[in-house]
């Protein structure tokens, strides 16, 4: 079995019930909902330029931090 990291994730009863119904309309756990959505959101900001710009400042900052702390 893959290693699965536990997250845990606050939503309003409002959001949470509309998940429920939602994965149970899907025919999937809220976990698997969950999941999916996620997975869809990440490939959709994948294309968006934008966002890969912000993510290589990120990599860029956190490279800068890493070598000052191996000094």
């Amino acid at each position: 079995m893959k290693e699965r990291k536990v997250l845990t994730l606050r939503m309003d009863p409002s959001e949470a019930r509309e998940t429920e119904v939602a994965a149970r309309a899907e025919g999937v756990s809220v976990n698997e909902f969950v999941r999916e959505a996620l997975a869809a959101r990440i490939t959709e900001r994948r294309k968006d330029e934008s966002f890969k710009r912000r993510i290589a400042e990120l990599i860029a900052e956190d490279r800068e931090i890493l070598e000052r702390l191996a000094k």
